[in-house]
């Protein structure tokens, strides 16, 4: 904060410097200007200076204070993308943790078929494998909710780049059928 008010205080100390001389050359151009037989020479190169002056003094000014709001921009655009970053981020997150649990859920599936197949000299009845089979669909099926989530907040973040390579996708599966 304190190097931003000393760069303002630069900023206005130039420009305000330049601007402020402008307007005393001026002031000091219509002094001669009114008086009785004005010097033609110095009345022009008054207002050539002040008129030197007056664009210098804007010119720095306009430059730094351009620069500046740029930089606000760029800061406002991080925190307005930052924010559907994380919940992607947090998305993905999520989708991990559940591919931890499937991959808990089909070991114990495993096991306990495995357990199955013992008490039945090897084999499983269907029941128990479409049983099996159907815990681990209704998991997917999480885990493609939760994908579908994070792909529409990358739309939100990045919708162009996501329009691309959703269309590349598109062509390769066109090119595969």
């Amino acid at each position: 904060m304190g190097s931003e008010k000393s760069r303002w205080s630069l900023l206005l100390g130039w420009s305000g410097g330049l601007l402020g001389a402008s307007v005393i050359v001026c002031v000091l151009t219509v002094g001669v200007a009114v008086q009785k037989d004005p010097s033609r020479l110095a009345v022009g190169l008054l207002q050539g200076i002040a008129l030197v002056l007056g664009t210098a003094g804007s010119y720095v000014f306009g430059r730094d204070a351009s620069r500046e709001n740029a930089e606000a921009i760029r800061e406002m655009e991080a925190e307005r993308l930052s924010l559907p970053a994380r919940s992607a981020f947090r998305r993905v997150r999520t989708l991990w943790r559940a591919l931890g649990r499937q991959q808990e859920a089909i070991r114990a599936q495993e096991q306990r078929l495995d357990a199955l197949a013992d008490l039945s000299a090897g084999t499983v009845q269907l029941e128990h494998a479409r049983n099996a089979l159907l815990a681990l669909e209704y998991m997917v099926i999480e885990q493609i909710g939760t994908v579908d989530d994070a792909l529409e907040d990358w739309r939100d973040l990045v919708p162009d780049e996501i329009a691309k390579i959703e269309e590349a996708g598109r062509q390769e599966e066109l090119t595969d059928d």
